[in-house]
């Protein structure tokens, strides 16, 4: 990868560990339930951490473009992800000082929990918020760095390695985790979130070595007055679609990918009111989800080098068949569900880390230049609006039962697989 890309891959893999530990699928709803706070946070952790990442891209792409302040956007994005997890250690402290220990004196959702309890789940939100935004820069900014200082045909592998070292220490804390019953206290709570900040902090360091010498290259320089005058770089977000075919392919087809961003939690609520087992509790999603990660990074790296549209793909129609193993079990064989399950989720978790790597590929390869801000910021502004719709979707047929929700996505994500196979090639082989 050379030295560059071992720089970027460190940078990316403590920022992926920080995702991990404070990752609002599994860490962050475990401590919402912990100290009892209001059940309707725990709602909006999914949709804030995933569209608040996306959706103010559009705006930031002109600036960056003028600018052209990519390594001051870059570190300031990092910069402030750690101090959200910091924000999450201070929410750790306020429902410590409020008499929790090993668990909440208030039932989960108990509209009397106290102040300091709402608070505190108030602030993780308000952390998460901060997070998401501060992501938004570095998506937006880390992806045309990444174009311009790693070379094509190693991107996907570069991408991998950091898949890879946050696999890793994941599963770690979930053994570890898993050791103590996954009972927590307000000790464990806030060295894992403390954990995350570090790893921020240690992200900051190699993208601002990485990227020191960004400000005497045409890397980190803004276009011209004439560049500016061009009307592609005032385009909207929807004319951008309208009139580049090809990025309204990407964006169509990402969408499908959802499948497997959306499917977990439901895969989880199927398993929830199952026998307990060695195989359930934070401890093991965070084990599935770490191991997922440790298991896709490189090959999926390798893979979407070679074809990252066949990658995203296989992994689709990967996850769309184990929803309708899932469908099948949970209806006609559900004594079998305390096992299988879990290893379901692992199946779909390990999906959606191959399919980011792959499409992250993808956009990368199949741009050039500044057309790569253009995309990137097009392309994560419409899914943000994409993703809050979609939600709002498998949430309504949630309210009928988790099967219905899980019905629709499977079926989304063979249209998905599909769709992808027929995109056009822009790996090297």
């Amino acid at each position: 990868m050379g030295h560059k890309g071992r720089l970027f891959g460190g940078a990316l893999g403590f920022q992926n560990i920080g995702d991990q530990l404070v990752n609002p699928k599994t860490t962050l709803p475990w401590f919402i339930n912990a100290i009892g706070a209001p059940a309707w946070i725990l709602s909006l952790l999914v949709p804030l951490r995933e569209s608040l990442a996306m959706l103010p891209q559009a705006a930031i792409r002109p600036f960056l473009l003028k600018s052209g302040r990519h390594r001051l956007l870059l570190l300031t994005g990092t910069a402030f992800q750690g101090i959200a997890c910091l924000l999450m250690v201070v929410a750790v402290v306020i429902a410590a000082g409020a008499g929790w220990e090993h668990g909440s004196p208030h039932e989960q959702g108990d509209s009397q929990a106290s102040g300091p309890i709402l608070l505190a789940g108030l602030t993780i939100l308000a952390a998460l918020t901060l997070l998401a935004l501060a992501r938004s820069l570095v998506s937006l900014t880390s992806s045309d760095v990444k174009g311009k200082l790693i070379p094509k045909g190693v991107r996907g592998r570069v991408t991998g390695f950091a898949t890879t070292i946050a696999g890793a220490v994941a599963i770690t804390v979930g053994v570890l985790v898993q050791l103590i019953k996954g009972d927590l206290n307000s000790w464990g709570y806030g060295i894992i979130f403390a954990t995350a900040a570090a790893g921020w902090a240690l992200s900051f360091v190699l993208f601002a070595v990485l990227t020191r010498e960004l400000s005497a290259s045409n890397i980190d320089k803004g276009i011209s007055d004439d560049e500016d005058s061009e009307p592609e770089q005032h385009t909207r977000v929807l004319t951008a679609l309208k009139e580049d075919k090809k990025l309204l392919k990407f964006v169509t087809v990402r969408s499908m990918l959802l499948v497997t961003a959306l499917s977990p939690p439901f895969i989880v609520t199927l398993a929830h009111g199952s026998a307990k087992t060695l195989l359930t509790g934070l401890g093991a999603f965070i084990i599935a989800s770490g191991l997922a990660s440790l298991l896709s990074g490189q090959v999926a790296g390798y893979f979407s080098d070679i074809s990252s549209r066949i990658t995203m793909a296989g992994a689709a129609l990967a996850a769309s068949l184990l929803i309708g193993i899932a469908l099948a079990l949970h209806t006609w064989i559900p004594q079998w569900s305390t096992v299988a399950l879990p290893l379901i989720f692992f199946g779909i978790s390990l999906a959606h880390a191959v399919i980011r790597v792959a499409r992250a590929t993808y956009v990368v390869d199949m741009a050039e230049g500044e057309q790569r801000t253009t995309y990137i910021s097009v392309a994560n502004t419409a899914m943000g609006v994409i993703l809050l719709i979609a939600g709002a979707l498998t949430s309504a047929l949630s309210a009928i039962g988790p099967m219905w929700a899980l019905g629709a996505l499977g079926i989304l994500g063979l249209v998905g697989a599909i769709s992808s196979w027929r995109l056009e090639e822009v790996s090297l082989g």
